[in-house]
């Protein structure tokens, strides 16, 4: 019976952290698929195209088209690897991408508890990669 009850606790404490870790990488593939969508529509439409992030509703606008991404409860989104998370309510711009493909802003760290993962862009290609900071293979 005692092993019984070791083994479940155990079995929901990893689940657990599976989960934090699970909605953490979605987080930040929803994130990637929506800055590499915003640069497309910048160079599609030929014109620079911000994305800001507004800390009060959680959410990630662009500016060309209004697309908005909201983050899940729990993730949050830091400028540094130490760095707090962003709050309050003036807006804050954290890629900008411009008409012929090249952004600036950056890197972006999304936070959940004690894991994170960093969104960085290539300043001339526009590119946006997912890592895990202070992973050196890619």
């Amino acid at each position: 019976m005692v092993l019984l009850a070791l083994s479940v606790s155990i079995w929901y404490g990893v689940n657990f952290r599976q989960r934090d870790s699970f909605r953490l990488r979605t987080a930040a593939r929803s994130l990637h698929a929506f800055f590499l969508a915003s640069r497309s529509y910048a160079l599609l439409a030929d014109q620079d195209n911000e994305c800001q992030y507004l800390p009060a509703a959680r959410v990630v606008e662009e500016s060309l088209r209004h697309r908005r991404q909201e983050l899940p409860p729990g993730i949050d989104v830091c400028l540094s690897v130490d760095g707090e998370p962003l709050v309050g309510e003036e807006p804050e711009v954290l890629l900008t991408f411009y008409a012929d493909g090249s952004a600036a802003g950056g890197p972006l760290f999304l936070r959940s508890g004690s894991r994170q993962l960093l969104l960085e862009v290539d300043p001339v290609l526009g590119e946006v990669k997912i890592s895990v900071p202070g992973d050196e293979m890619e």
